[in-house]
């Protein structure tokens, strides 16, 4: 009977302590890979300002590297990244990115190198920055937008 209590007791507090940490102050599951329900306003801003016709499909909490992240879908299939403060991070997409979500310096140089190009997809490294074009050329570039390699 105690042990039944003791058990009962310690599988209420693992429920309340697991549904009160989040960093997306939500209602939804805080494990690995599991999906979230709500998700945090600057995520949904981000969104909204750079992917107006879109909706939030999905967004799973991953740890990657030892850092919680967001792994974010829309409905135009567009995949995004974003840490767990809710800054982006990644973002891609087959049908090209919107040109606000590249540096304008980036797009600038990436236009003039690659004339036509389509850029399907952003990253932010700590000590630089890396987009993807249509046709599979990464190309690297410094914090500051300027030109690094092609990374073949």
């Amino acid at each position: 009977m105690i042990f039944k209590s003791i058990v009962l007791k310690g599988l209420l507090c693992t429920a309340l302590v697991a549904s009160m940490v989040s960093c997306t102050d939500d209602d939804g599951q805080n494990q690995d890979g599991q999906i979230v329900t709500n998700v945090c306003e600057p995520i949904k801003n981000y969104v909204a300002t750079h992917f107006p016709n879109s909706t939030i499909r999905k967004v799973e909490r991953d740890i990657e590297n030892g850092r919680v992240e967001f792994d974010v879908y829309l409905s135009d299939q567009t995949e995004l990244e974003f840490f767990e403060d809710c800054t982006v991070h990644e973002v891609e997409s087959r049908n090209g990115l919107p040109a606000s979500v590249v540096p304008a310096a980036i797009t600038a140089d990436a236009s003039t190198r690659f004339p036509g190009a389509v850029i399907v997809k952003w990253e932010l490294y700590p000590t630089y920055q890396e987009i993807q074009l249509a046709n599979g050329v990464e190309v690297e570039y410094t914090l500051d937008g300027a030109f690094i390699r092609i990374d073949d």
